[in-house]
């Protein structure tokens, strides 16, 4: 009788097959770096400058239109930036800017004078239609405390403005909320926060958005994305299919790194790290993709504590042959002529093959 054999790949990115799952994390940054080079083996970020960046910080948000909105503490078209006497720095404000045919980045401009307030600005995201923002500030009462809103953008005036302008008291005012991000259909929102009852610093967290706008309860996205340490910066593909998000936690090179979570049902499965040609021992954050190949990266890789905002293109490089024994799991007696039908973590089949008379692949 031939022997069906049904092998479950979960490190897809894509739809393209990575071979490894990700390890148990170790000490020491080397031996990381070795088990992450194995597990993403097949893929390499080609990073390259954006355009936009200065001496001070960007940190890219998310897409408005065909602009790209970034946050940065530069004074810009003779705009003023407002200086923080507690951290000695200029804050951020939120500009848009100019995205050419080779994703470079230019031309900033202060996004929104309607959003603007004297303290920083945080990350932001719209609703499918791009009617509705939600959008963090600073409380201008605690250094690095942020807070929730949203705005409508109203369109029946000769040049539309953000209004309608509500503080969304989803959390005790105590906690932070911070890097929101809206699922593809518009019908759940993702952010961080240092809330207790989760797994330790910022957690991730997702909430329902009611019909009418509203926001309902929230819950813990649970200990295969959230860790002991901070996850941030949660960014779902538009097919719902991958969470992508920055976490000093799982197996880590450094700082913050970029993983993804698979999402299955309701389940978020074990979160990957993305490998060492996206990651560096410095903090890479604000993971973007623009379409299946290409996207923004942020990262403090001169450890100055200013950001820069990296554009990448994914290669998919050619595989090395590997070399599989399918055996019979309780005696381990090899399989000969055994068709191995290989699916990804979603149930789809990636490919069908037959083992040789050795039971190799």
């Amino acid at each position: 009788m031939r022997v069906f054999v049904k092998t479950l790949i979960v490190t897809l990115f894509l739809s393209q097959a990575i071979i490894a799952q990700e390890p148990q994390r170790v000490e020491g940054a080397d031996s990381i770096s070795n088990i992450l080079k194995n597990s993403t083996k097949g893929l390499r970020y080609v990073l390259s400058d954006s355009g936009i960046n200065s001496e001070l910080n960007e940190v890219g948000t998310t897409f408005f239109k065909n602009k790209y909105l970034i946050l940065s503490n530069k004074k810009r078209r003779h705009y003023e930036t407002t200086f923080n006497e507690e951290t000695k720095a200029f804050n951020n404000n939120l500009y848009c800017v100019d995205v050419d045919k080779d994703g470079n980045l230019s031309f900033p401009l202060l996004f929104s004078k309607d959003l603007d307030s004297k303290n920083n600005e945080g990350s932001l995201t719209f609703s499918p239609d791009q009617k509705t923002i939600f959008f963090t500030q600073e409380n201008p009462n605690k250094t690095d405390h942020y807070e929730l809103y949203s705005a409508q953008l109203d369109t029946t005036t000769k040049r539309p403005f953000w209004g309608n302008i509500k503080k969304i008291d989803l959390l005790p005012e105590d906690y932070s909320i911070e890097t929101p991000g809206i699922s593809a259909d518009g019908t759940k929102l993702y952010f961080a926060s240092d809330i207790p009852g989760g797994f330790g610093g910022f957690d991730i967290y997702v909430a329902e958005i009611n019909p009418d706008g509203t926001i309902a309860s929230y819950k813990n996205l649970g200990p295969n994305v959230n860790t002991k340490e901070d996850e941030k910066y949660p960014n779902v593909t538009p097919d719902n299919k991958h969470l992508y998000f920055s976490s000093k936690g799982h197996l880590n090179m450094g700082g913050y790194d970029v993983f993804r979570s698979s999402i299955v049902g309701d389940d978020y499965l074990q979160a990957l790290n993305l490998g060492v040609t996206l990651n560096s021992r410095r903090d890479d954050l604000a993971f973007v993709l623009v379409d299946s190949n290409k996207g923004y990266v942020s990262t403090d890789k001169s450890n100055a504590g200013n950001f820069d905002i990296l554009k990448f293109e994914i290669k998919q490089l050619e595989k090395g042959k590997n070399n599989f024994t399918i055996v019979e799991k309780k005696s381990g007696v090899a399989l000969p002529n055994a068709k191995v039908v290989i699916k990804d973590e979603f149930g789809n089949v990636v490919t069908e093959t037959i083992t040789n008379k050795d039971g190799k692949l």
